[in-house]
């Protein structure tokens, strides 16, 4: 709510934070929070445009996907929909099971946060639009029967 909201605020820049990031975050962030600081970057596992919305790793396991991805992204009034800022993708495991590929997006996202912070730092981050792509609910156990 927007007293919670402000009260993170008010703690991050106690503390001075300028750039924010945030991962399986189950809420819409307001204008007012995002745009409150030098950068606010979502990090979702899937590549963008693809799989937007909650479970796209599990959308991608259902659909039988060869890849999946993970994306830095900023955050903006959508659902992730903000200008992509870099992403990394990964074969799907030989045993396709979401541990499996959560823990392959794991390893490639540290050089993904360095570079973004690198170009944060220099004020030089590179970011491209999104085109396409659709918003997806998390999968139902119908979908799951397929």
């Amino acid at each position: 709510n927007r007293q919670d909201e402000t009260a993170v605020l008010s703690q991050l820049d106690a503390w001075g934070v300028d750039v924010v990031f945030v991962c399986s975050f189950q809420h819409i962030l307001r204008p007012e929070f995002f745009t409150h600081f030098q950068a606010c970057l979502n990090i979702h596992p899937s590549l963008l445009p693809s799989y937007r919305g909650p479970e796209p790793i599990a959308w991608g396991l259902l659909e039988g996907a060869d890849s999946f991805g993970v994306t830095l992204h900023l955050v903006d009034e959508g659902i992730d929909t903000g200008a992509i800022v870099c992403q990394a993708e990964v074969k799907r495991p030989f045993v396709p099971l979401m541990f499996l590929v959560e823990q392959k997006l794991a390893a490639a996202l540290p050089p993904l946060i360095e570079k973004t912070v690198t170009q944060l730092a220099s004020g030089n981050l590179e970011i491209k639009p999104q085109n396409g792509g659709f918003y997806r609910p998390a999968p139902t156990l119908a979908n799951r029967r397929r």
